[in-house]
């Protein structure tokens, strides 16, 4: 008997895409997260955000280990990172990207975690910038109207008063100032 469809219907019931149940993807997904979110901390936060947003949309709680192990993995004190071969320390380079899915993740999993990840990022300005990292990462926030979870909040308040303090130092907007705008307004001759 010939098939008219060429491959057999997904059915997202019970199990994963019908292949896993979502207690095992669950485990899957926080092995991949071990394995690889110090390396590649950008993907396994953009991994976890999809399928909060998919299949783990109605039972987020089960994706709470593989929250936990992905903030464990944020980069801080280079003494306690893992080393590679050459006893060098294997950090990861946030980006604001980065960061939106792991407030997406935190938040959507639970508030205690968001709080403790959002400290972390805020504790480690050598890895979290505000200008490099967490203001693109809230203006993102911002854009796509997620608002008011306890992560967002948390970075939220330092980004705002780190921006007004950029606005208000005016040595740093003399820097940026041609030395003599007058010059700029006075008509040119060319002969």
């Amino acid at each position: 008997m010939l098939r008219t469809t060429p491959w057999p219907t997904i059915q997202r019931s019970s199990t994963l895409w019908g292949v896993l149940s979502r207690e095992h993807a669950a485990e899957r997904l926080k092995a991949i997260v071990e394995a690889h979110g110090v390396d590649a901390l950008g993907a396994c936060a953009a991994l976890l955000s999809g399928v909060l947003k998919g299949a783990f949309a109605t039972r987020p709680n089960l994706l709470l280990p593989a929250a936990e192990t992905l903030v464990v993995s944020l980069p801080g004190d280079s003494k306690t990172a893992p080393k590679d071969q050459w006893g060098r320390p294997r950090i990861a380079r946030p980006e604001g990207a980065s960061l939106v899915d792991l407030v997406a993740i935190t938040e959507g999993t639970d508030a205690a975690l968001a709080n403790r990840a959002a400290s972390h990022v805020l504790a480690w300005p050598k890895h979290f910038g505000l200008d490099r990292v967490v203001v693109p990462a809230v203006k993102r926030l911002l854009q796509a109207k997620k608002r008011g979870g306890p992560a967002f909040d948390a970075l939220h308040s330092p980004s705002v008063g780190h921006l007004q303090q950029q606005i208000a130092e005016p040595s740093r907007h003399r820097a940026m100032s041609p030395a003599n705008w007058l010059a700029l307004t006075r008509p040119c001759r060319l002969t």
